[in-house]
């Protein structure tokens, strides 16, 4: 089993939550300061992008990383993809050369074209707070979409998952804060999920409005480039992706 790593910064493990962004922020009004991870071995209200259900059985990993907001970016349409990266850089260095690990633009991780992995990030005028979810011990059924977990791949303890995340977080953030998303926009096409293949973007919430292209990864705001049929490379700022 891969034991325990060290994190610059707290962690506050509980048993069961109801999300960690939500302890994460109680925290803050209680007057908690400075950067420091919520984690749970059980999550029972989790959320992901667009209001959906973030299913985090025991043992997965459900963790949010919070710290002051940093006022010199304002713009904050990169964070997503740079996340994305942070758990990418983690998740393939434990499954290694066993499967395939790719991130789905901005920041959902699939390994083998199976999910594994999901960011929630929400923020106010003083926090941001990252919520992640790793399947790590079991993969959530009644989902619409293929899922995977972890612990087909790798034998590692939940919390040095946790803090191997949080760690590879704080680095990509420390960078990131400091150079921006441009240095690192050609590390995330080269890891994108179908570069170079056909995918689809759905534009509206219902799924009805849609795009097809070949994906050529993303500019350097982050935008996703698909390469339409008739040769035109258009940019896409949001959406939600899929085969």
């Amino acid at each position: 089993m891969i034991g325990r790593s060290k994190c610059a910064v707290p962690i506050h493990d509980y048993d069961e939550l109801d999300s960690t962004n939500a302890e994460a922020k109680r925290l803050v009004e209680l007057g908690s300061d400075g950067a420091f991870v919520v984690s749970a071995v059980k999550q029972t209200a989790g959320r992901g992008r667009f209001g959906r259900v973030w299913h985090a059985p025991k043992n997965n990993v459900a963790m949010t990383i919070t710290l002051p907001h940093h006022a010199e970016h304002e713009d904050f349409t990169t964070l997503p993809l740079t996340t994305g990266l942070a758990i990418h850089d983690v998740l393939r260095d434990l499954i290694n050369d066993r499967a395939a690990v790719k991130i789905k633009w901005p920041n959902d991780i699939v390994v083998d074209d199976a999910k594994i992995s999901g960011t929630l990030i929400e923020s106010d005028a003083n926090r941001i707070y990252v919520g992640i979810g790793v399947n790590l011990a079991s993969e959530p059924e009644g989902v619409i979409y293929p899922t995977t977990s972890l612990g087909r791949f790798c034998d590692i303890e939940r919390l040095a998952l946790v803090e191997r995340i949080a760690s590879s977080w704080l680095a990509r953030f420390e960078s990131w804060t400091q150079t921006g998303f441009v240095p690192i926009a050609d590390a995330y096409s080269r890891n994108i999920w179908r570069y170079g293949q056909s995918i689809s973007i759905a534009l509206n919430e219902a799924r009805t409005v849609r795009v097809e292209g070949l994906c050529r990864g993303v500019s350097n705001a982050g935008f996703l480039l698909l390469e339409l049929p008739g040769g035109e490379v258009r940019a896409f700022s949001t959406g939600d992706v899929g085969a």
